[in-house]
């Protein structure tokens, strides 16, 4: 393969946010799925939704990022976030949302093996590493 063939691959770590459902949906099927652009988490279209903010953010500043301006209905949006999953995906697979918060959206579902860390937010908001790519 000569270099102009080659495609360089850049390994990206992102997050993604989710419920008790969803994470239980991940275990079940072996993969993170798409959200369908038809539906109400699906802002910029379908794919499955990351973000740079990791277990380190609070819960609030996550739902603002994801949400928008979720300061009205905070409370409403809180379990999505109970569960982060520590994704490593490449690059060319993943497109930044245009409107300027922080947000990436991954072309196609993300299989188990790319998930590397999962990490549970306790009752106070704080978030624990629950499971690494190790034990599961």
């Amino acid at each position: 393969m000569s270099s102009k063939e080659a495609i360089k691959l850049i390994s990206m770590i992102l997050f993604h946010h989710t419920d008790l459902d969803g994470y239980k949906g991940i275990c079940r099927d072996g993969k993170i799925k798409e959200s369908l652009s038809d539906g109400a988490d699906a802002a910029f279209g379908q794919g499955v939704y990351l973000t740079s903010l990791g277990p380190e953010w609070s819960a609030n500043e996550v739902i603002i990022n994801n949400w928008g301006d979720a300061q009205v209905g905070i409370s409403q949006y809180v379990s999505k976030v109970q569960f982060i999953i520590q994704v490593s995906v490449q690059e060319q697979n993943v497109i930044k949302a245009p409107d300027g918060r922080d947000i990436y959206i991954h072309k196609g579902e993300i299989p188990k093996r790319a998930i590397m860390r999962v990490y549970r937010r306790d009752d106070m908001g704080n978030a624990c590493s629950f499971q690494s790519r190790s034990s599961s």
